[in-house]
Protein backbone atom coordinates (compact mmCIF):
# COMPACT_ATOMS: atom_id res chain seq x y z
CA UNK A 1 0.00 0.00 0.00
CA UNK A 2 3.22 2.20 0.99
CA UNK A 3 4.41 1.66 -2.23
CA UNK A 4 1.79 2.61 -4.12
CA UNK A 5 0.86 5.74 -2.71
CA UNK A 6 4.67 6.69 -3.10
CA UNK A 7 4.51 5.87 -7.50
CA UNK A 8 1.71 7.45 -7.44
CA UNK A 9 3.16 10.46 -5.94
CA UNK A 10 6.41 9.99 -7.78
CA UNK A 11 4.33 10.49 -11.27
CA UNK A 12 2.69 13.44 -9.64
CA UNK A 13 -0.63 12.30 -9.80
CA UNK A 14 -1.80 14.14 -6.41
CA UNK A 15 -0.87 17.49 -8.38
CA UNK A 16 -4.20 17.39 -9.99
CA UNK A 17 -5.99 15.21 -7.50
CA UNK A 18 -8.79 16.78 -5.15
CA UNK A 19 -7.74 17.97 -1.59
CA UNK A 20 -10.57 14.88 -0.04
CA UNK A 21 -8.49 12.39 -2.24
CA UNK A 22 -5.47 13.01 -1.04
CA UNK A 23 -6.53 12.84 2.26
CA UNK A 24 -8.30 10.04 1.82
CA UNK A 25 -5.53 8.41 -0.39
CA UNK A 26 -2.59 9.23 3.19
CA UNK A 27 -5.66 8.33 5.29
CA UNK A 28 -5.67 4.77 4.14
CA UNK A 29 -1.89 4.68 3.92
CA UNK A 30 -1.65 5.64 7.69
CA UNK A 31 -4.38 3.14 8.66
CA UNK A 32 -2.60 0.56 6.77
CA UNK A 33 0.51 1.29 8.54
CA UNK A 34 -1.36 0.92 12.15
CA UNK A 35 -2.79 -2.29 11.34
CA UNK A 36 0.43 -3.95 10.33
CA UNK A 37 2.07 -2.95 13.59
CA UNK A 38 -0.84 -4.11 15.64
CA UNK A 39 -0.93 -7.49 13.48
CA UNK A 40 3.11 -7.62 13.72
CA UNK A 41 2.91 -7.00 17.56
CA UNK A 42 0.11 -9.98 17.65
CA UNK A 43 2.95 -12.32 16.23
CA UNK A 44 5.83 -11.34 18.55
CA UNK A 45 3.25 -12.04 21.54
CA UNK A 46 2.41 -15.40 20.01
CA UNK A 47 6.08 -16.53 19.56
CA UNK A 48 6.91 -15.65 22.90
CA UNK A 49 4.34 -17.66 24.04
CA UNK A 50 5.49 -20.40 21.74
CA UNK A 51 8.76 -20.15 22.92
CA UNK A 52 7.96 -20.20 26.65
CA UNK A 53 6.34 -23.45 26.33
Amino acid sequence: MLIATFVIASFDQFATASDAAKYLTFGVAAVTGILTIISQCGAIRKAQALVRD
